[in-house]
Parts: structure tokens; sequence; C-alpha cells
């Protein structure tokens, strides 16, 4: 299964998630953050496979959020209605938390190789 910031294969009971955005050094866009929740509950969910791995195509494994994905929402656009500004940022950051708890919630072991 191929997504636009994953390749997903599964072998021998083992998953691998790979990060396959190097030109962008595996930035975390907008689909990433659907997406791998999405890819996770269904290894997980469907007992696809014992161990879910990591990694990425880059010389890094991710340069981080793709901080063009708060601005689209009007965060960090230097809106003066301070309290409205930090509730729709606290909402962002917690969806996008979610994203991460999908693989704490794993029923298998997720490693990394960084």
């Amino acid at each position: 299964m191929s997504r636009e910031c994953f390749d997903v294969s599964v072998e021998r009971h083992i998953a691998h998630v790979v990060l396959n955005r190097p030109e962008k050094r595996n930035s975390m866009c907008a689909l990433f953050w659907s997406d791998l929740p999405t890819i996770v509950r269904d290894i997980d969910e469907n007992a696809r496979a014992r161990v879910t791995a990591n990694s990425s195509r880059a010389l890094h494994f991710s340069a981080g959020i793709d901080l063009g994905i708060l601005g689209q929402e009007g965060i960090g656009t230097g809106d003066k209605n301070y309290s409205q500004h930090g509730a729709a940022f606290f909402a962002k950051a917690t969806a996008l938390q979610h994203a991460f708890s999908v693989l704490a919630s794993c029923r298998t072991p997720v490693p990394a190789a960084i």
C-alpha cells in the first residue's frame, strides 16, 4: 500500500511503515496526520502483523511538523483575539496528537528505526 507520505508493507507478520517524502525531509504535512492513524488502525484492528516497524527514506527521519498546516487554519497568523486563537491552537494540537496516540494504543510493539 502506498500513500503520499508513507509506503506500507506487511511480510512475515511484520508491518513496515516508511515515511516516504525525502524531497521534503519527511515533514509531516496535512495528509500525514490522517494517514498515519488510518494505517496503524488497519494493521492493529485487522491483526495484520505482530510488530509495526517505522523508518524513513531520507537522510533525516523527519524534519517535523510542516508549519504551513497551522497557517492554513489561521493558527499562528497574528490574530489578536487571543482566547479564540488559543482555543483553535489547542484543538489543532489535540487533533494532531491523536495521530501519535494511535501508536501508543496499538496492541503490537511499534519500534522506530531512526
